[in-house]
């Protein structure tokens, strides 16, 4: 994503022979590569600047060296790294900044709303500490931990309103650690909209009641396989009574729910009050059910029923002037490093996760977006170790590459406070969203 707009740049003056290098501030229009400014679409919020554009000062970031003389390629300091990062983002991170050194942000928003700033951050000892300020005016100071050099976190800070307009960020570095190391190691830096007051979720904060529709191959068997019954969720009964992948998916012959009728469920909804209905695409057996050109182990291509309730489903819910939604499960018992009742591989990079991400996830995502348009992504199936916060910030940003507006949950990520839009609280509702709804204090 790319961001073009005037700011203060460090540069250096002009060298002559023998004279000593100097800095000074000038004012710069960065440009994307293809020359041309970037314009945020409506309603969509200024997404994530990863450090290796800070490298060439693109994107609408600046960087000032703290140390006088110090040059280097595209008027950044030799001295201040820009190296591979280990974190599971993958990518670059800034290493190695000192006290009086800062990094400048600057966006263009398109609403007048609150806004959340993120950092991906570390310190490798002793930890650092940074001030944010935004139109040159401070917005809060922040200490980084120590955390060593696995120890990437994301600093947040929320509250922040914006008018619709060009804003600069600085990142400010404060202090050192005492034994002199880098300050803040930066990964990257993101502003969000705040999903309390964002016009964006305003359709989802009035809804506040909906229906979840669960469908699938685990619906035929009622609980039961082979005379066992399940001991929990039935849709869990692939993992709880341990069938092999080869045996669940001949099941799909046998699946033919011909009493479906879309239109039920959205009069049973409007009835009780509901204002959306969310439908399971996929589950954790890695099931479709709906037309994927993705995998032929779905519904359409793989059972007698032969149609793609998805499809009735977004219809009959934008006929009754209903939200739509789908929930899809990040987990796919179809893979063998995902195979249940194990505990798989903890890092996103396996090569068997990587040919999930990018040979179904991640395209499956794609033609559910571009082909159902739904208001809503809900996600589950986050808790496997090989899924990290961090990989749900990048797929977040591709889900809203292919529509911004989404309204997404945290299970996109890890269940944090900074993943998606809403909580997903699982078996228990917390006590606050009770006195929320009874109109009592939180």
């Amino acid at each position: 994503m790319m961001f073009a707009s005037l700011h203060s740049r460090c540069a250096p003056a002009a060298r002559t022979a023998g004279s000593a290098r100097v800095e000074s501030l000038e004012a710069r229009r960065l440009l994307s590569a293809s020359q041309a400014p970037f314009v945020p679409p409506a309603e969509y919020a200024p997404g994530t600047i990863e450090a290796e554009n800070f490298d060439a000062g693109g994107e609408g970031v600046a960087f000032h060296n703290a140390i006088a003389g110090s040059g280097g390629k595209f008027y950044r300091p030799d001295n201040v790294a820009v190296l591979p990062c280990n974190d599971v983002s993958g990518g670059y991170y800034v290493g190695s900044t000192q006290a009086g050194q800062w990094i400048d942000y600057t966006v263009n928003v398109s609403n007048t709303a609150g806004y959340h700033l993120d950092l991906r951050v570390r310190a490798l000892t002793g930890g650092g500490t940074f001030h944010v300020g935004i139109d040159h005016v401070s917005r809060g100071s922040f200490q980084v931990p120590a955390a060593g050099w696995q120890g990437w976190t994301t600093i947040s800070t929320g509250g922040v309103s914006l008018t619709a307009g060009t804003h600069l960020i600085r990142i400010f570095i404060d202090g050192a650690p005492a034994n002199g190391a880098g300050a803040v190691d930066l990964n990257w830096i993101r502003i969000r909209d705040n999903p309390l007051t964002s016009p964006r979720t305003k359709s989802w904060r009035d809804a506040k009641y909906g229906m979840i529709v669960h469908l699938g191959i685990y619906s035929m068997l009622g609980g039961y396989y082979q005379g066992k019954a399940t001991p929990w969720y039935g849709e869990l009964i692939m993992s709880n009574l341990h069938i092999p992948a080869a045996d669940y998916d001949k099941l799909a012959a046998r699946f033919d729910p011909s009493n479906f009728n879309a239109n039920d469920y959205v009069a049973l909804a409007k009835a009780a009050g509901m204002k959306y209905i969310i439908f399971a695409a996929k589950h954790h057996d890695g099931f479709s059910m709906y037309n994927s050109a993705v995998s032929s182990f779905n519904i359409v291509k793989a059972t007698p029923f032969g149609r793609d309730p998805l499809r009735e489903m977004a219809d009959a819910c934008r006929a009754a002037g209903l939200g739509f939604g789908i929930d899809y499960s990040i987990l796919d018992w179809q893979y063998p490093e995902q195979t249940p009742n194990t505990i798989g591989p903890s890092d996103p990079n396996n090569p068997g996760i990587q040919a999930y991400i990018n040979g179904k996830l991640k395209p499956q995502l794609r033609e559910l977006i571009a082909n159902y348009n739904p208001d809503i992504l809900w996600f589950d199936g986050e808790w496997k170790q090989f899924w990290k916060e961090e990989s749900g910030r990048q797929l977040g940003e591709f889900c809203r590459s292919i529509k911004p507006t989404l309204i997404i949950n945290n299970r996109i990520g890890k269940g944090n406070s900074n993943d998606g839009d809403f909580d997903t609280p699982e078996q228990s509702v917390p006590p606050a969203a009770i006195r929320a709804a009874c109109g009592r204090p939180t």
